[in-house]
C-alpha cells in the first residue's frame, strides 16, 4: 500500500530516506541500490501495488514506475490505483482504501 519503490526519487527523501540510509545517494550509492525495490528487479514475485491517486506523501508515480519496470523484466506485477484516496486513508480499516487493499490481498491468496 503506497509503497516507496525507488528511494532515489522519493519526494520526501530529505525528511525520511536520508536519515534512514544515513546520508544522500551521492554519499552512499550502494545503500540506495540495495534498499530500493525497483533496483532489485526482477524479483519473480507477484506484486500488487495498491496506491491512492491523491497520495501526497508518496506519489502514485512510484507504484506506476515499479509496475512498469517489473513487467518489462517479466515479473507478474499490477497496480490497483484508487481514485481520490490519500496516504492517510489506508490507516482506517473501514475506509474504501483499506477494504480495497484487503480484498485484493485475499483474492491473491486464493490464486
Amino acid at each position: 500500500m503506497a509503497g516507496v519503490f525507488d528511494l532515489s526519487t522519493a519526494g520526501f527523501s530529505d525528511e525520511w530516506v536520508v536519515p534512514f540510509l544515513g546520508g544522500t545517494e551521492a554519499m552512499f550509492p550502494e545503500r540506495y541500490r540495495i534498499a530500493s525495490p525497483i533496483d532489485l528487479l526482477p524479483s519473480r514475485i507477484r506484486v500488487c501495488c495498491v496506491h491512492g491517486e491523491a497520495d501526497k506523501a508518496v506519489p502514485i508515480e512510484q507504484s506506476r514506475r515499479y509496475v512498469d519496470a517489473a513487467r518489462r523484466l517479466g515479473d507478474p506485477a499490477e497496480l490497483l490505483a484508487l481514485p481520490g484516496v490519500g496516504d492517510q486513508d489506508f490507516a482506517v480499516v473501514t475506509s474504501t482504501a483499506w477494504q480495497s487493499a484487503r480484498a485484493r490481498l485475499l483474492a491473491n491468496i486464493s490464486r
